[in-house]
């Protein structure tokens, strides 16, 4: 979800975009006919250019013309008789008045000429000019249609903008439930934190009022295991975060029968506490397991002490024992195991399993 400072700039930035989308769709404006006045305006740009080229070609032509026409000099008889007295040649009579026919041919075909360029040259000035006012007029009719385009859009044009703008309410919404939910959150957070510490605070509290049954617990775990091993264990209380907390140790500790006996004198201890309260269950039971992998002298130590203790604090101690277990040549001399078997389970028969089944 990220954490509730990127949520809220999160927000802060939707909160302008969706601003920005109301502001863009309530000043939307949809024209009708949309895409015919696009398609206008496209046709009349194109005829503009249009214009505008051939007005360019035609300007160039024209400056052709005008060039040509300041050129156009009529050339004297006299260089034509000089040509031909350069040369050597003397001209007779008939030469000189056919000479006089071609100059006045000559001055019609150049009178001819400027009469054309004249003419073509005042053609053109008349269509640039129609040109410019067209294009002048097609430049007015194109910018009232690009004035209505730039100030209106099409209709799917406002069903997007509309769309947008119900995704970006859309997501405001997302947003601000899960800023709720994550202010929830860590207000729950805050909560339990809090009465955690109360719990805490509860327990510490209760450790120090059972503190003299707790060092009673702690004396009595230590008394089990120094029987079983010559040396004290220990049982250490504490409370943490989840509670109290019980940890036991014997110096032999590591391997599982040493775990096992950490069991053994645990159970113990709280059998002895038991006694001394009422009403009471008064019975402990251990299943075979509880001697597995301990050597034959803790299991003799652990049975004959369970013994001592049961009679002495008045409870029952139950155990089930596969006969290969019990070490019979370790018992002390007025340890008379035998006497405590009140049941012995075998698999000769239906009749000598348990509850009449063999396994």
């Amino acid at each position: 979800m990220g954490s509730l400072g990127e949520l809220e700039a999160l927000k802060v930035e939707v909160e302008s975009q969706l601003r920005e989308r109301k502001r863009t769709l309530s000043n939307f404006r949809v024209a009708d006919q949309y895409h015919e006045l696009e398609a206008n305006t496209n046709r009349l740009t194109a005829e503009i250019h249009e214009a505008t080229n051939n007005n360019i070609a035609d300007k160039k032509i024209l400056e052709l013309y005008q060039s040509s026409l300041e050129a156009e000099n009529e050339p004297s008889p006299e260089d034509v008789t000089n040509i031909y007295e350069s040369v050597g040649i003397e001209l007779p009579g008939l030469v000189v008045r056919r000479l006089e026919e071609v100059e006045i041919f000559h001055l019609r075909l150049i009178e001819n000429r400027r009469d054309f360029l004249s003419n073509e040259i005042e053609r053109i000035r008349r269509d640039i000019s129609s040109r410019e006012i067209l294009i002048g007029e097609k430049i007015e009719e194109r910018a009232s249609l690009l004035e209505v385009l730039q100030t209106h859009g099409a209709l799917e044009e406002y069903t997007r903008l509309q769309e947008l703008y119900l995704e970006t309410v859309s997501n405001l919404n997302d947003i601000t439930k899960r800023i709720e939910e994550l202010n929830r959150f860590e207000e729950g957070k805050s909560a339990l934190k809090i009465e955690k510490e109360r719990v805490l605070q509860r327990a510490r509290s209760d450790y120090q009022e059972r503190r003299i049954q707790a060092n009673r617990a702690i004396d009595l775990f230590n008394t089990n295991s120094r029987f079983l091993y010559d040396a004290p264990g220990r049982l250490i209380i504490n409370v943490g975060d989840n509670g109290f907390q019980f940890k036991v140790e014997i110096n032999r500790d590591g391997s599982e029968g040493i775990d096992n006996m950490k069991i053994f004198c645990y159970d113990l201890m709280l059998a002895q506490l038991w006694s001394e309260q009422d009403p009471s269950p008064r019975i402990l039971i251990h299943d075979s397991t509880i001697f597995d992998g301990v050597d034959e002298r803790q299991v003799r130590l652990a049975l004959e002490f369970a013994d001592r203790e049961s009679r002495r604090c008045g409870f029952q101690y139950i155990c089930t024992l596969n006969s290969d277990m019990v070490p019979r040549s370790e018992f002390a001399a007025d340890f008379n195991f035998d006497s405590f078997v009140r049941l012995r389970l075998t698999d000769e028969s239906d009749e000598t399993g348990l509850l009449g089944i063999l396994f």
